[in-house]
């Protein structure tokens, strides 16, 4: 077995007013609250909420937003004003919340640990050598590409070999390319326009 399932894992990038974006990664639910992702407690009540839940990649989906029935906060997914309930969120979607802007993408970094079988699975070889992993070995996981999850193992010596040789390598499992950059949100203006038409959205 080469491949297994783990917790996807999203960066979730965050404008408050003029600031500069700040990039977290999450797994776990989120509130989304005073230009912050807060951990959201089991007990906490989200009828006043907009929170997200990280899911695994499906059609392009990383996440579900919901936002409450009684959220008095502007909310819009690309420009486009929600409503309370549930919504699919994509990778490099944007959503704005009151005065503050989110973005959600897949984190594409390549994630460097090592081998357990409780986590990665037992009997796992390596994609490029295809050699079975030992407990404590290092290890690397490919993220994948957009839309397209990956999760396949190497060892690490053999992934930093192979990118050392190769600068224009590819997965071979999925085409993840290591030398492209990460994505990033793009620079531009928040859309203050989404807010004045959720205002008209809400009072119909």
């Amino acid at each position: 077995m080469m491949s297994v399932t783990l917790p996807n894992r999203i960066a979730l990038w965050i404008a408050v007013g003029t600031a500069e974006l700040e990039c977290l990664e999450i797994r776990d639910p989120v509130v989304l609250r005073d230009g912050a992702a807060c951990p959201l407690n089991g007990t906490d009540s989200v009828d006043g909420e907009v929170t997200l839940q990280v899911v695994q990649p499906l059609d392009g989906i990383v996440a579900v937003a919901y936002v409450g029935t009684s959220n008095r906060r502007p909310v819009a997914l690309n420009g486009v004003p929600l409503g309370c309930g549930m919504h699919a969120i994509h990778s490099t979607d944007r959503l704005d919340v009151g005065a503050d802007a989110y973005w959600l993408s897949e984190d594409l970094t390549p994630q460097r640990t090592c081998y357990d079988p409780l986590q990665h699975g037992d009997d796992v070889r390596c994609c490029m050598t295809k050699a079975r992993l030992h407990p404590g070995q290092d290890i690397v996981v490919c993220p994948g590409r957009l839309g397209v999850p990956c999760q396949v193992i190497y060892k690490a010596a053999a992934w930093d070999a192979l990118i050392q040789s190769d600068r224009g390598m590819k997965c071979p499992s999925c085409g993840y390319e290591p030398q492209q950059a990460a994505w990033s949100p793009p620079e531009a203006p928040l859309r203050k326009k989404s807010f004045d038409e959720f205002h008209h959205f809400a009072h119909k």
